[in-house]
């Protein structure tokens, strides 16, 4: 799961990041003097959609054409249940995904009820909540492909060296690769280490 951050629109509460929690009042903020909501959302791989399948109350499920995006700047979403009363299909909005403007489509609306497996939590999510879209297919070297590929790495790093020493190479990779930008989404969880 990766929040979509939305602009200048309203989305049901409950589809707000941190909905319910002391968090969700930092889910709304601006980009570039447009106000955004983070809204819950989740990128789904064909290999997934295997596994959780995502039953489609209105509109169409993802095709192969779906996951190439990249180059129409559009992305064929499918929303979760909750927002039925919010959006039709064939409906645009604007949002950032993975630090890029794009401009999104609602394709489908889901029944309720249906589930896709949380790596984060370890455990079944609804899609209830959730704008579904598809892991965008990436075939050149952009900015953007690096970050899209590494958003889906999660994962624990142990070295001998000592945990200051290892978020320092790791950090000093990130700049290598030009995604300086994501050096501060590298922490060391003290929390694990109890």
């Amino acid at each position: 799961a990766n929040p979509l951050e939305l602009v200048n629109i309203q989305i049901p509460e409950q589809c707000v990041c941190n909905y319910g929690t002391e968090w969700e009042e930092d889910s709304y903020y601006e980009i570039e003097g447009e106000p955004v909501v983070a809204a819950e959302a989740v990128q789904i791989s064909v290999a997934a959609l295997d596994l959780f399948p995502l039953m489609i109350e209105e509109g169409r499920g993802f095709e192969a054409s779906d996951f190439s995006y990249l180059e129409d700047r559009t992305i064929p979403v499918i929303l979760g249940s909750v927002y039925r009363d919010t959006f039709n299909v064939g409906d645009t909005f604007q949002g950032y995904y993975i630090l890029e403007k794009f401009t999104f489509k609602v394709i489908g609306i889901a029944e309720s009820g249906g589930a896709f497996f949380s790596r984060s939590s370890a455990s079944p999510v609804a899609y209830d909540t959730y704008i579904i879209l598809p892991l965008a297919e990436i075939t050149e070297d952009t900015p953007f492909s690096r970050r899209a590929l590494l958003q889906e790495i999660c994962g624990f790093v142990t070295a001998e060296s000592g945990q200051e020493e290892a978020l320092a190479r790791i950090r000093e990779y990130l700049a290598d690769a030009g995604l300086s930008d994501w050096q501060d989404a590298v922490v060391i969880n003290t929390k694990a280490l109890r």
